[in-house]
């Protein structure tokens, strides 16, 4: 004789499948850090040979920092640059130390959390912001 059972999803089961959506989500977000579109880039220049940050690099990272806590998921990315002078090792170590005084400046004082910053050789310290909507 034939008989049909109705089963409904017990709790586990329930549990298991918000887990699931939750780490794809998490999982999707992740993925998406990349995807960004820039909303705007500051370029901050330094002295020859110097690291330090100017009055007037400080004045255009507080303006950044504004903008980026104004919008909604942003994402502010970090890269040094130098001129051509000076040997590759010391262009590089300089390129790090620009990137790396952007970052105290924006984390310290605005508390702005950042990408690990890329390090690039060329002209100047460069900031660039992007905020992902």
């Amino acid at each position: 004789m034939p008989h049909a059972a109705l089963a409904r999803p017990g709790r586990d089961s329930i549990a298991a499948d918000s887990a699931i959506a939750g780490v794809n989500e998490t999982n999707e977000r992740i993925s998406a850090l990349d995807d960004y579109t820039p909303e705007t880039t500051t370029a901050v220049n330094f002295k020859v040979n110097s690291a330090i940050l100017t009055d007037d690099a400080k004045t255009k990272l507080d303006e950044l920092a504004t903008k980026a806590m104004n919008t909604k998921g942003y994402v502010v990315e970090v890269a040094g640059f130098t001129d051509s002078t000076g040997g590759l090792q010391k262009n590089r170590v300089l390129s790090q130390k620009r990137a790396d005084s952007v970052i105290r400046y924006l984390v310290e004082q605005h508390q702005i959390p950042l990408r690990r910053p890329a390090q690039i050789d060329r002209e100047a310290a460069d900031v660039m912001a992007a905020a992902v909507p």
